[in-house]
């Protein structure tokens, strides 16, 4: 089982991030530069830089994708590498609010404590918009974890 963001979710969530990273480095900057008498131009050159930091943001972190196989769970987020949890090192799969409340993340935690979440499943009301089927996933999800770890015992 794999899900991952479409090409759609992921390029609205990236023009997102640019406009609002663009608008906010264009007006700080234009405020730190007025008194030293800068154009607008060296402003909005200055603003590019921090648009290029968001597309490599949503690049790196923003997407990604999780597969689910009989061992384990793997998640990848876009140019980083995977990550590989075998379904008995599984102590919970839940959800939780983020990004103040905007955001509903599905979360895996690890026997050892650790927890990570799994990219492509979010609810969220910014960025990517609300998903109809995301409690749909989680139930399919922890459904599959349930499966292959009382297998395994």
């Amino acid at each position: 089982m794999i899900f991952e963001l479409s090409g759609r979710q992921r390029r609205d969530l990236g023009w997102n991030l640019v406009i609002v990273f663009t608008v906010v480095a264009v007006a700080a900057v234009e405020g730190l530069t007025a008194g030293l008498g800068l154009p607008l131009v060296l402003a909005v050159g200055l603003a590019i830089p921090l648009a290029l930091a968001a597309v490599l943001a949503v690049w790196t972190s923003g997407g990604g994708v999780t597969v689910l196989g009989p061992e384990g769970i793997v998640v990848r987020r876009g140019a980083l590498p995977g990550r590989a949890v075998l379904w008995s090192e599984v102590d919970s799969i839940d959800t939780y609010s983020a990004h103040l409340g905007t955001a509903t993340i599905l979360n895996v935690t690890t026997d050892s404590g650790r927890s990570f979440r799994l990219p492509p499943l979010q609810d969220s009301y910014w960025g990517r918009g609300p998903d109809p089927d995301f409690y749909d996933k989680c139930e399919q999800i922890i459904d599959f974890w349930e499966s292959y770890a009382s297998a395994a015992d």
